[in-house]
């Protein structure tokens, strides 16, 4: 297969990157997809379901890097390849027509990362700091009761009748708080990957 044709682990993510832009060998890529391998076929079987949809769907991914590796300047491969493959999952759903799955708070809360099985360690520790310094800013653009619903919910594991005993709102007007605020959420969260790109 060709990803294990080549195997450089002396070099970084960045001298690969800079290799390729240099010389233009499909190598340095296949090197870099390998290292990330699990994170893009784990992303893709989230969004895709069938693991068959979600390996030519890895396979995509491949040649997305072989073209936009030329074209961006990537400072932060694992943001920027889980990015590019969950935007290549969604298209292909909107393609199909079928449900785009919603992202929650908790799955949000963990970096995208966490809830598919991959291993943390592929983030770096001030990767993580700073998505969840977004996510803090986030929540903060909320309403005050969107912003007040959402952390109970997701966060405290309240249900619905609990939040509106503990608030004094009406469940209609709970869950709609914490649709209203999930939604707005996904969107801020949404608009950063897209700049990464």
């Amino acid at each position: 297969m060709i990803f294990n044709l080549f195997r450089s682990n002396r070099l970084e993510d960045s001298e690969l990157i800079s290799r390729y832009k240099k010389k233009g060998e499909v190598r340095f890529v296949a090197e870099l997809y390998q290292r990330y391998a699990q994170l893009i076929s784990a992303v893709c079987l989230k969004y895709l379901k069938h693991t068959e949809n979600a390996q030519d769907a890895a396979m995509d991914v491949f040649e997305i890097m072989t073209r936009d590796l030329l074209i961006y300047d990537i400072q932060k491969p694992s943001n920027w390849l889980y990015s590019i493959t969950k935007n290549h999952c969604l298209k292909l759903l909107r393609k199909s027509k079928k449900e785009v799955p919603q992202d929650d708070l908790e799955t949000i809360y963990r970096n995208y990362f966490m809830d598919s099985g991959i291993n943390d360690t592929l983030l770096l520790e001030e990767e993580l700091e700073q998505e969840l310094i977004h996510l803090k800013e986030a929540l903060q653009s909320l309403k005050e009761e969107q912003r007040e619903c959402v952390k109970l919910f997701y966060l405290d594991k309240k249900s619905y009748q609990e939040i509106s005993d503990s608030t004094g709102y009406p469940i209609k007007s709970v869950k709609s708080h914490i649709q209203n605020g999930k939604r707005k959420l996904k969107i801020s969260l949404e608009k950063r990957f897209e700049k990464e790109q």
